[in-house]
């Protein structure tokens, strides 16, 4: 979307916390980090996703080829060094990786990851609020920034309108819904060149109530 900032991501999940807190509705964060993604791209498939948003074929096919083909030398102040390295070093994944520091780099990445996404949303559990005027159904279910993403499911995004009935049930639901959008996730990273980094990747699940002894919302 264009002119979204980080501080567009950090909103979208501030706002869904504060909307589960007055509509005391229990969820789930699920956080995520992309190990070495701009290394992982696959560019096969980053310039089908190019020309998905419009890029010329002529173009992607000069970006595939480029980071395809070229060579790299490391230069110090003795010279250029004798070896060289290039993306198709390794015959079990040719030409990954785009180029660090290159405009086109980002994206390429953005372009990719949009693939991911949007399959995501089609095929999620997501979280669902009620407008409290005009009664519609509003959903949200993921805020990205480079490689790092996060994911949201309510126990209304499952179907669960009365939390507090079974909440032993319900809750093992909303887990269990929650596990599934993992499973999708990690199955569709990939198409951006992605693999979750396991040690940075977390969930928050919460369960807010309102204490009518104090009255305030816990």
């Amino acid at each position: 979307i264009p002119g979204q900032t980080c501080h567009n991501a950090v909103l979208n999940k501030l706002f869904y916390l504060d909307l589960s807190r007055q509509t005391l509705t229990p969820g789930l964060i699920l956080d995520y980090d992309a190990k070495a993604a701009f290394d992982r791209v696959i560019s096969s498939i980053a310039n089908l996703a190019c020309q998905r948003l419009g890029l010329p074929r002529i173009a992607g096919m000069f970006m595939l080829n480029l980071l395809h083909d070229m060579s790299f030398n490391v230069i110090t102040a003795f010279g250029r060094s004798a070896l060289h390295f290039s993306n198709c070093d390794d015959p079990n994944s040719v030409g990954q990786g785009v180029l660090q520091g290159s405009s086109s780099a980002c994206p390429i990445y953005i372009f990719s990851s949009d693939v991911c996404l949007s399959t995501y949303k089609k095929h999620s559990i997501v979280a669902k609020f009620i407008h409290p005027i005009s009664g519609n159904i509003i959903s949200d279910s993921t805020v990205q920034f480079v490689d790092d993403t996060s994911q949201f499911t309510n126990s209304l995004g499952c179907d669960i309108t009365d939390y507090g009935h079974d909440i032993r049930s319900n809750t093992d639901t909303l887990f269990s819904k929650a596990k599934s959008n993992i499973t999708n996730w990690n199955d569709l990273i990939w198409l951006s060149g992605g693999k979750l980094n396991p040690e940075k990747c977390y969930f928050y699940s919460f369960h807010p109530t309102y204490d009518h002894n104090r009255h305030r919302l816990s």
